[in-house]
């Protein structure tokens, strides 16, 4: 996603940035760990693959990425006020990473077919499914906008695991997810049906008429699988619980997270994991 290309989040515990080319030969080095490859259902590919990939991910509408480095100190904190590419995130403060990965739900492909094949006069439209709402009063229009997914959280350095940072990396961006909600959905809608959505504004509140409640259209949930008892009880200690009996094919539990993805509730959210001093700053990325 583009969204974030400028923003950097600075908090007690930690520092994120985007996913930038300045940062592809360090995570190059990460990824030949096959344990990480395993881990993150990641194919081994070269130096030049690889920043081919960061550039993909950098203009996909459905991949939000941040770069997980260790937290300013407090002198920094209180003397910069925007973050350079290659001080701040240099690849001895680099520690992993955090996606989220934007899909429709398995209900909604068929109504998001509809919409591309109606869409095409360019004007916005919706499909003419009803479903039930969520205080149970009456019905609202369906959205293609109904699944997030926490796709992967990695930190790369086995000395540096178990210290928190995953935890923290997690409180952190759900609240970075929460504060910029319409803006996620609005460049993921612009990707998935851009004959639609192409006058859609970044900020704009109301792409689907009736759509009063975004926050219960998106839900989070990951695939861990079923013998990575660490990875399970970190975000289950988030607040994310087993869906389901048991694993599936691929020997994943998914876990989903029940609450609504608000400010309010991921605030509460980092202030549980001692996450203190959530800012957003300016990023300027290192020219490579």
């Amino acid at each position: 996603m583009k969204l974030n290309k400028d923003v950097a989040i600075a908090t007690s515990k930690l520092l994120l940035v985007p996913y930038e080319a300045s940062h592809v030969s360090t995570y190059h080095v990460w990824m030949q760990d096959e344990e990480i490859r395993e881990a993150t259902a990641s194919e081994p590919l070269s130096l030049e693959e690889e920043y081919e990939m960061q550039e993909k991910w950098r203009n996909d509408h459905d991949k939000l990425t941040f770069i997980i480095c260790e937290p300013l100190s407090a002198q920094e904190v209180d003397e910069i006020g925007e973050i350079e590419g290659g001080v701040q995130d240099a690849p001895k403060r680099m520690l992993g990473d955090v996606n989220l990965f934007i899909s429709v739900s398995d209900d909604e492909e068929e109504d998001v077919e509809s919409d591309q094949e109606s869409s095409s006069d360019g004007q916005e439209s919706s499909s003419d499914g009803q479903g039930s709402s969520s205080d149970g009063q009456g019905s609202k229009e369906k959205s293609p906008f109904r699944s997030g997914c926490v796709g992967e959280l990695e930190i790369a350095s086995p000395s540096r695991r178990r210290q928190g940072y995953g935890r923290a990396a997690i409180a952190t961006f759900i609240h970075y997810i929460a504060m910029n909600l319409h803006d996620i959905r609005n460049e993921f809608l612009r990707g998935l049906i851009p004959t639609a959505f192409r006058s859609l504004s970044e900020h704009s509140h109301t792409p689907y008429p009736n759509w009063a409640h975004l926050d219960h259209d998106f839900k989070l949930k990951v695939k861990i699988g079923e013998d990575n008892e660490s990875s399970i009880k970190l975000f289950e200690s988030l607040g994310f619980v087993r869906k389901g009996a048991g694993a599936n094919y691929f020997g994943e539990l998914e876990l989903v997270l029940p609450e609504y993805v608000t400010e309010e509730w991921s605030k509460g959210l980092m202030d549980t994991h001692g996450v203190e001093g959530y800012e957003e700053l300016v990023y300027l990325p290192l020219v490579v």
